[in-house]
């Protein structure tokens, strides 16, 4: 639907609604640039609702229903912030991989197979509700000093899974 590139620096995507179609794959909306902003959005229906790919990006106020991640945070988008975000995805909700370093994610709802799988290191999570069929949260052995206060976990099969050395719950 929307893709940024890496040169689209403090790009600002404001009440966006993005539906791909039931047999549709690829992302719903590509954050590629550094500070990027999305806010107010509805993105529904593709493979990964949101991928971000850029420094600094924040999301903001919108939901995200796909069919595989809700919202994937790669190795490039360090210092991510998602407050607001209501994030779904049959796989998993919310993906931060090892290398998005000092992701914040304040006051959301995350939920999937797996609510949240977080592989980064120095993330805090803080308010909101993380919700799932298998797994609430899983913090992968890459992850280091990651920080849950003040938000529900509720998982079908494991609230939350630790297998990071550092953090605090």
């Amino acid at each position: 639907s929307v893709e940024s590139g890496p040169g689209a620096a403090r790009l600002l995507v404001t009440g966006l609604t993005a539906t791909a179609g039931t047999a549709a794959g690829g992302t719903g909306v590509v954050l590629g640039g550094p500070a990027a902003r999305l806010t107010n959005a509805k993105v529904t229906g593709s493979h990964t609702g949101v991928r971000v790919e850029g420094r600094n990006a924040t999301l903001t106020d919108s939901t995200v229903d796909a069919a595989g991640s809700g919202v994937l945070v790669t190795a490039t988008a360090a210092d991510t912030s998602l407050d607001g975000v209501t994030t779904f995805g049959t796989d998993e909700g919310l993906r931060i991989t090892a290398g998005a370093d000092r992701a914040r994610v304040l006051d959301s709802t995350i939920g999937g197979g797996t609510g949240l799988r977080i592989g980064a290191k120095d993330v805090t999570v803080s308010g909101g509700s993380v919700q799932a069929q298998a797994s609430g949260v899983v913090v992968e052995h890459t992850a280091g000093d990651v920080t849950l206060t003040g938000a529900g976990v509720r998982g079908a099969v494991e609230g939350v899974r630790m297998s990071a050395g550092a953090g605090g719950l």
